[in-house]
């Protein structure tokens, strides 16, 4: 191993660990409730936090630019890729992406310095009061599975991840979770759901090194540590939600359904219909095999997810279990929420800021998502796209069209972003497409790092995730439909 690339290597290293220090550090006493005018308090700090808060902001600052120092050094800036993987002949989006996450990651440090752990409050949902509930509430509900559904509305997933969750509960004590207070959570519990997400990111990291291999071993370990330390992966952890474990099935089955062995292929599918049986949206992945027209495989996908999504009811409630279910599903979806998580919540998110009533608008709620989705399916089937623009069509249709999708959800944008890299290994291109997958670039880039910054005002840079997003999504759209345009032209002009 050459000097620069093993000071690389432990400078990444470190830099994590300072990072993760700095996040201690200044959310160690951040979960007090608000005082009367907004203002939180807090309590005093120790000596030893206080130095912290100080120290490793600064460390991790110094360890990123040692480690930008050894890139330039093993070859030159030019040679960036080189660094990365011997194989690389050009400077590609994911190695922008990479530069760029870590100048955003340096910029919120110092911020977090500046403005110590008041900055938390509005990442961390109710002041800790609801602490990776999404994980812990679901454990409590199913400690008698057949009643799994009549515990309480917010039971609302398919029977399959129950199964999961009650395996989990056997290994704590009963009272180590309670419904609806994460202050009663026991350490038994924690120190559980600690492993549980550490071996989900390891899972993770191992999907997204088989995605970009193309890359090297380097590039993949670095692109995992942006999107772990980003703001969407730090509300993932927080709730505790199960999209974790979609997203790596999820990529998991993209990489699958390209290998040449048939077993590898049939796992693609069932990996789908697991998902499915997880989240119920992910089925809408069936759509990439129906546009294949693998008729074949689309059928199988559909017994397999019938039989994961209906089996596990008979553990939990049978006949009655399915329509609690139902009931549950109902209930959750008559939310309105304000925020710019959905097309509908964000339309309502705008009313409640121009008008100080969100439902103002509220026909166009209800309308726009529907037209977005025939929008979006028509340029999957007929504009003739990229297979990660395909991917970011089916994503923007489970994330924003649903009216209660949560912040977390977010999170599934990786994926068209990760086969963006993947199928842009080549470079940026040239002209038009060159400016598009720049501006996608840095649209994904706002989207996957740590931005955390409070304007003024109080509004929360965060939001910039969705507003990026957003933009990827039109340029997509725009560029589906300015396809199909063309290609019917050029038929036209053949007769």
């Amino acid at each position: 191993m050459k000097k620069y690339d093993r000071i690389f290597a432990v400078s990444c290293i470190l830099a994590t660990l300072a990072f993760f220090i700095a996040v201690y550090a200044f959310s160690a006493t951040s979960y007090i409730p608000a005082m009367e005018g907004g203002l939180p308090s807090y309590p005093q700090s120790s000596a030893i936090l206080s130095v912290l808060r100080i120290a490793a902001p600064i460390c991790a600052a110094l360890f990123i630019a040692l480690a930008i120092f050894s890139f330039v050094k093993a070859k030159n800036f030019g040679g960036i890729c080189s660094t990365l993987n011997s194989k690389a002949s050009s400077f590609s989006p994911v190695y922008l992406f990479l530069i760029c996450s870590a100048v955003i990651l340096v910029c919120s440090l110092i911020y977090i310095s500046q403005h110590r752990n008041t900055v938390w409050d509005h990442y961390i949902f109710r002041f800790g009061e609801d602490m990776f509930m999404d994980f812990f509430n679901h454990i409590t509900y199913v400690r008698v599975p057949s009643e799994v559904y009549s515990i309480s509305e917010h039971a609302c997933f398919p029977p399959l991840i129950y199964i999961f969750y009650y395996l989990l509960s056997l290994f704590i004590p009963t009272n180590a979770t309670v419904k609806h207070d994460a202050s009663m959570t026991s350490p038994y519990a924690i120190v559980m759901y600690v492993m549980y997400a550490a071996i989900c990111c390891i899972f993770l990291y191992l999907v997204v090194n088989k995605l970009l291999k193309r890359f090297g071993e380097k590039t993949s370990i670095l692109t995992m540590l942006a999107i772990i330390v980003s703001s969407v992966f730090i509300t993932v952890i927080e709730r505790g939600n199960s999209v974790l474990i979609v997203l790596i099935l999820l990529l998991a089955s993209l990489y699958l359904r390209e290998s040449d062995k048939k077993s590898n292929r049939e796992m693609a599918l069932i990996f789908i219909a697991i998902a499915a049986g997880i989240k119920i949206y992910p089925a809408i992945f069936g759509l990439i095999y129906v546009a294949e027209k693998k008729w074949r495989e689309s059928l199988r996908l559909i017994a397999y997810g019938i039989l994961f999504f209906f089996v596990p009811f008979v553990f939990f409630g049978g006949i009655d279990g399915l329509m609690t279910f139902i009931s549950n599903q109902m209930a959750i979806h008559d939310d309105a929420y304000t925020s710019f998580t959905s097309i509908s919540s964000s339309i309502r998110y705008i009313s409640l800021k121009i008008f100080d009533d969100p439902f103002i608008w509220e026909t166009a709620a209800n309308i726009i998502p529907w037209v977005f989705t025939a929008l979006a399916l028509l340029a999957f089937f007929l504009g003739k796209l990229m297979m990660w623009e395909k991917l970011m069509l089916l994503i923007s249709i489970i994330t924003f069209v649903p009216a209660w999708s949560g912040s977390y959800t977010a999170v599934f944008f990786a994926i068209p972003m990760i086969f963006m890299f993947k199928q842009t290994d080549d470079g940026f291109g040239k002209g038009l497409t060159r400016a598009y997958n720049l501006l996608c670039t840095v649209c994904f880039t706002l989207a996957f790092s740590l931005i955390i910054f409070v304007l003024p005002s109080g509004t929360v840079l965060y939001e910039i995730r969705y507003i990026a997003m957003y933009t990827v999504v039109i340029l997509v759209l725009v560029k589906g439909f300015t396809n199909f345009i063309r290609s019917k032209s050029k038929l036209k002009d053949t007769k």
